[in-house]
């Protein structure tokens, strides 16, 4: 029964064969994939990025013709009158008229007046206008374009951090999992331990003082199986706060990574925060141009169809709304800045120094990425070599427990070696587990800052 015992302790350890996995990494693709899809941030950042495209659309449209329409009615009493003296110009020659042809035909006509303000006026028309020449417009599209660069780059960035986050915590849970199974079996072994032991002592071949040292070391086998659990359930706790899922949410664990010494990625990607600065300096020097471009001529088209006049000359039937009140009315604008106080120089001023700044910003990231990238993989490689050394010695570790077991049943050692050599088979277990995981966070953080 002992030895079951230590062969399962082996086997749950990782020093036997383990069964190989179905599909690698699927567990944690898939945890991957649940958190980016549930991360509220990045939820956040995709509609910051709709609007940036929806503005682009919007821009676009900018040289489409655009069709208002129009409607004003106004009436007024009083003010100011026009007076349009018709009788005192038309009446002298009225009467002469008459006088030679000896006959009426001619009447007198009296003075006109018309109010400056007119009364039951109505305006409707339907007002089209459309830029025919517009630099600005042309240069803010391709600025708006570089500027969704920017913030697809950004998004980019958030999401490789989120699943570099995912992959540690998952690794964290992975590594408090494997220490608690851990624990687990060197407790019940310990525990298989006592009752040989009490069966030792009840026949008279072991000194009762073996079991006060059972007590304390599975008192403190108890302690370190409580520890281990409490890091576990915190490990899942964090993972689960990732994935936005409940906190009791149940855990999948995958044993691939157990089996499987991690490898350095082989190639390098290129970096989201470059790209990002890039598209930033793009979008500076397309503003740059916008404002060198703001003192050009501007040439637009406008087309008004519609018809004016008074509403009792509608309602008496004289006229109707297109005969004689329709009107069109046909326009061209043009629009040259002539002066602006130098406001345009110092906004080009201020265009350049950003353009500067970026510069002096892209430079600094790419040193400091180049940086990361070497610090990480050091540390990768370090990691490894920790792991494999570790991994060496535990055979001995084993070996030596072994030994010091058949020993103990043919009583040629004592409890207490036994005891030390075990725990030692379980000190060095612990550490090559906990050694094994940290190497697949280093992994984690080098693939992340290889991009």
């Amino acid at each position: 029964m002992r030895y079951l015992l230590f062969i399962l302790f082996l086997s749950s350890l990782g020093l036997l064969p383990a069964r190989p996995a179905l599909a690698q990494q699927t567990v944690l693709s898939g945890y991957v994939q649940l958190g980016l899809q549930a991360d509220l941030n990045l939820k956040q950042q995709q509609f910051q990025l709709q609007k940036a495209l929806l503005m682009l659309d919007e821009t676009r449209t900018a040289f489409r013709p655009t069709v208002q329409f129009n409607t004003t009615y106004s009436t007024a009493v009083g003010g100011r009158q026009i007076a349009f003296p018709v009788g005192s110009l038309l009446n002298p020659v009225y009467t002469t008229l008459n006088k030679l042809t000896e006959t009426k035909q001619f009447p007198q006509v009296a003075d006109y007046k018309e109010n400056f303000y007119p009364k039951d006026f109505y305006d409707t028309r339907f007002h089209t206008m459309m830029p025919l020449i517009n630099a600005e417009l042309r240069l803010q599209r391709s600025l708006q374009g570089e500027q969704i660069n920017a913030l697809k780059a950004e998004q980019d960035v958030y999401r490789r951090e989120l699943t570099k986050t995912i992959k540690m915590a998952y690794f964290q849970y992975l590594k408090a999992a494997e220490v608690v199974v851990i624990c687990e079996t060197g407790l019940r072994l310990l525990t298989d331990t006592e009752r040989f032991n009490k069966s030792l002592v009840q026949n008279g071949k072991a000194n009762p003082t073996v079991l006060v040292r059972m007590q304390g070391e599975l008192g403190s086998a108890r302690l370190r199986l409580e520890e281990a659990r409490s890091d576990q359930q915190q490990a899942a706790l964090y993972l689960n706060h990732l994935l936005n899922r409940a906190p009791a949410e149940p855990v999948l664990f995958d044993s691939t990574y157990r089996a499987t010494r991690p490898q350095a990625p082989l190639t390098d990607g290129n970096r989201e925060e470059l790209a990002g600065l890039r598209s930033l300096m793009s979008a500076q020097q397309l503003q740059l141009q916008v404002n060198k471009v703001s003192n050009k001529p501007k040439l637009g088209l406008s087309l008004d169809v519609g018809s004016q006049g008074n509403v009792a000359t509608l309602a008496g039937g004289d006229q109707n709304f297109l005969t004689p009140n329709g009107f069109i009315l046909a326009g061209i604008s043009f629009d040259l800045p002539i002066y602006t106080a130098g406001r345009r120089q110092l906004k080009m001023a201020q265009n350049r120094a950003d353009i500067a700044a970026t510069e002096l910003r892209l430079t600094q990231t790419l040193n400091d990425l180049n940086a990361q990238m070497q610090q990480a993989e050091l540390a990768f490689q370090a990691a490894l070599t920790r792991y494999d050394q570790q991994k060496e010695q535990q055979p001995w570790a084993d070996r030596y427990y072994r030994d010091l077991m058949k020993l103990y049943r043919e009583g040629m050692v004592g409890y207490v070696e036994l005891l030390d050599a075990q725990n030692q088979v379980m000190k060095q277990q612990i550490e090559q587990t906990l050694r094994l995981y940290d190497a697949w966070i280093r992994l984690a953080q080098l693939e992340r800052v290889k991009g």
